[in-house]
């Protein structure tokens, strides 16, 4: 009953949704949250990169030669080896991939540090506490 382009992976290998990409987050699935500490000396560490795709790569061939931007997954498993993964393996090679999204509540947590640094210097009659 809906729409057959609702979701779908286009020649360039882009996945189309007509609504959002949503993933399970609810806190009656989860055990040992643990906060993220040290998350803005982490962020710091990786390079946002400007970058061309290689040609003659079957992984990404429909990318071949075209423009875009990303970090360098050796540096994200260096650091969040739990958002590394590998491609499917194609010519008896494969190649480490990243789970973009998975950036997103450390990159929370970084803003936040910052946040409470910036009022320290504001000289805020309060350290600010962050529940």
């Amino acid at each position: 009953s809906r729409s057959p382009w609702s979701w779908y992976s286009d020649s360039s290998g882009n996945m189309v949704a007509a609504g959002n990409v949503i993933a399970y987050s609810d806190p009656e699935l989860k055990e040992n949250q643990v906060r993220i500490v040290g998350a803005l000396d982490k962020i710091v560490q990786l390079d946002g990169m400007y970058f061309d795709w290689k040609d003659g790569v079957p992984h990404i061939q429909c990318k071949a030669g075209k423009r875009d931007l990303g970090v360098m997954a050796d540096q994200v498993e260096e650091l969040f080896p739990e958002i590394v993964h590998r491609s499917i393996e194609i010519e008896g090679k494969s190649y480490r991939a990243v789970a973009y999204e998975k950036l997103v509540p450390v990159l929370i947590e970084a803003v936040k540090e910052l946040y409470q640094r910036l009022k320290i210097l504001e000289g805020g009659s309060e350290q600010p506490t962050l529940a």
